[in-house]
């Protein structure tokens, strides 16, 4: 008995001296002292259960909000997490608010952590202080991450407070109108206002496009969701890639639910820039169908519930600009007369196929149907000047008409 006693005293006592020494070596390698751990609660009930809650709808109780959010945020990407994710989410939107680095969180894989920082910064545009930048490990067993801010706290609350502030001016004048005329109105407020830049710290947040009015396509994704969630509009980020000139590119625009119809509406891409490096306001990226907009935007995935297959509240539809192939002549010739009296004017138009797009172009184009209407009309055709700006995988074009003499 004494021997076995022995032995185990020498053992111990090396083994003692081994913890001691990689305690204080760990200690310097850990950015900070680590806060004491506490078990995280447990997510109401309300949280988990999403199956039986219509997509996008409110989390009221699951989020301790600020103060100053006076509506409900729309967390759609919140629900399509797993339990261990929604939890994770949870933890850094606390940490968020009072601006703290480092944070436990439950053991997830690198995926899973990436889609948890990425349903936290689109799902919450009201909190343009989340960085893109961020580091994990673990320590005895247990998993943190550390958050990076390119602001300290007073700053990052200062600059979400005059992002609520500009975003709520903008919301101002939509009272009174039903959820497409909400959804038009700030989506042509927030294009006419901004510039595509990825200049400034902000561009890839609400911030950027709505306070500096100058962003990335993840800017304007995120103003304009933050738009749509002050004024009760269901949406959500969409992340994918879309064929620009440039080739194939990472992209994000939106998911916005109109009377009970989903559609996606990319205002990056409606907000074009020209050889002059001029912004023009476009609608040919506004409520398509997953059909429609799969022209150009690729590689993505819509949350659970949501299906865009519907185009009625498409722009060019709601707004008697589409043009099939028995009725193209008569509904551009309609509504450029309509517009001949209030000139400089601009039009724009969809055309139901590629084929029906190249032929009105090169009718338009060349002069025939302008022509037609000035005869029709009266008006002398050596006062219009038209330009064009075409959008050929969407077969839209706009027209911008002036009048020689202004």
């Amino acid at each position: 008995m004494k021997k076995e006693i022995r032995i185990r005293c020498v053992f111990v006592f090396p083994l003692l001296l081994l913890l001691v020494y990689l305690g204080a070596a760990l200690s310097n390698t850990l950015p900070e002292r680590l806060p004491e751990l506490r078990a995280p609660e447990e997510a109401p009930a309300a949280a988990v259960q999403t199956a039986e809650r219509e997509p996008g709808s409110s989390l009221d109780g699951v989020f301790r909000e600020p103060d100053w959010i006076d509506f409900t945020v729309c967390r759609m990407l919140y629900e399509g997490l797993s339990d261990d994710g929604r939890q994770a989410y949870r933890s850094l939107y606390e940490a968020v608010l009072t601006h703290k680095e480092t944070v436990y969180i439950p053991s997830l894989t690198s995926r899973e952590l990436s889609d948890v920082h990425a349903a936290l910064k689109y799902d919450n545009p009201h909190l343009p202080c989340i960085s893109d930048e961020f580091s994990y490990g673990s320590f005895g067993g247990l998993f943190y991450v550390k958050m990076r801010y390119d602001y300290t706290r007073a700053e990052c609350d200062a600059l979400s407070a005059e992002l609520v502030a500009t975003a709520k001016r903008m919301c101002a004048d939509c009272a009174g109108l039903d959820e497409y005329g909400r959804e038009l109105r700030l989506h042509d407020a927030l294009v006419r206002q901004s510039d595509y830049s990825d200049e400034g710290v902000n561009s890839n947040t609400a911030a950027g496009v709505l306070v500096d009015r100058k962003a990335v396509c993840a800017g304007y994704a995120l103003g304009m969701k933050l738009l749509c969630d002050m004024t009760g509009l269901r949406s959500c980020v969409v992340r994918g890639t879309a064929e620009s000139v440039r080739g194939t590119e990472a992209h994000a625009w939106l998911a916005v639910r109109i009377d009970g119809r989903w559609y996606h509406l990319d205002p990056t891409w409606d907000d074009p820039v020209n050889e002059n490096d001029n912004s023009q306001l476009t609608h040919a990226y506004f409520n398509l169908s997953t059909e429609w907009i799969g022209a150009d935007h690729r590689d993505f995935t819509l949350p659970e519930g949501v299906t865009c297959d519907s185009t009625e509240d498409a722009y060019y539809i709601r707004q008697g600009l589409f043009c099939g192939t028995g009725d193209w002549r008569a509904v551009i010739k309609e509504n450029l007369s309509e517009r001949l009296e209030s000139m400089p004017f601009d039009v724009e138009f969809r055309f139901e196929t590629g084929s029906l797009f190249d032929r009105a172009y090169e009718s338009l184009m060349g002069g025939e149907i302008i022509n037609e209407l000035v005869r029709e009309e009266g008006f002398p055709i050596e006062r219009w000047r038209v330009a064009s700006q075409a959008f050929n995988s969407m077969n839209s074009i706009r027209l911008i008409v002036s009048d020689y003499e202004e």
